[in-house]
């Protein structure tokens, strides 16, 4: 498996980083993971919106979803292809999308509606999902495909299903909005660094990707500081690269 980053700024768009998104790719097929704000211009650096198989949309939150709007514009006005774009994502979620493009999206969408710990197939991938502690809907992403194994947390704070999910992990992406453990911040909703690296340990996961580091936070300063407390391999989800799975 490949993955690509298109976007990775946690919340809001940061200065030259758009927000959450991730390219899936293996044996030819191109499972879009998130589509945050920005992310689609990052998109034509790889593949057009024509050539996504799939799409999973985590949670209801714009800097996971907001370009999905362009992407299904997209397909609707430009793409010479007839079929269906395969979208899985929670009801909420699908609830947002048909409020902002209307309820003909599902002659360009063809979504399979998730829940608590649903799995799903794509293409060469098997898929499971479970809920996060994040404050509205969110599921957490797990995908199998080639022998390896690939976990998402999308927002979360610290929870068991995210170990769960991550179990055994080759490569756990896991959001590190806040760079310091802090009492003020908010229950259930984001984690820090040092709870991204618990989570991994935790998991037994074999590589962590720290992603969605809040600006003005810095991302260079979040990967110092979980590297020096990892002890496991830990990199950053920085735009435009690619990491190997």
């Amino acid at each position: 498996m490949r993955l690509l980053v298109l976007g990775s700024a946690g919340s809001y768009p940061a200065p030259a980083s758009a927000c959450s998104s991730y390219l899936l790719q293996h044996d030819g097929y191109q499972l879009l993971i998130d589509a945050g704000n920005g992310s689609m211009s990052n998109l034509y650096n790889f593949t057009t919106p024509a050539n996504l198989d799939a799409v999973f949309l985590s949670h209801p939150h714009i800097d996971h979803l907001a370009d999905f709007v362009g992407i299904y514009h997209y397909r609707k006005y430009v793409s010479v292809s007839k079929e269906r774009l395969k979208v899985f994502a929670g009801s909420k979620t699908l609830g947002l999308l048909e409020s902002l493009v209307g309820s003909e999206m599902y002659d360009i969408v063809d979504a399979t509606v998730l829940d608590n710990e649903a799995r799903f197939e794509a293409g060469p991938f098997v898929a499971s999902v479970a809920k996060m502690a994040h404050p509205v809907q969110t599921f957490g992403l797990r995908v199998e495909s080639g022998g390896k194994v690939f976990a998402y947390s999308a927002d979360t704070g610290p929870c068991a299903s995210l170990e769960a999910l991550s179990e055994e992990a080759d490569f756990l992406l896991c959001e590190s909005t806040w760079v310091e453990d802090s009492d003020s911040h908010p229950k259930d909703l984001h984690m820090t660094v040092s709870q991204a690296v618990s989570a991994a340990r935790n998991a037994n996961a074999k590589k962590l990707v720290i992603t969605h580091v809040a600006y003005p936070n810095s991302p260079f300063v979040a990967l110092a500081r979980a590297r020096e407390i990892g002890e496991l391999p830990v990199e950053h989800a920085f735009e435009l690269e690619e990491h190997s799975i």
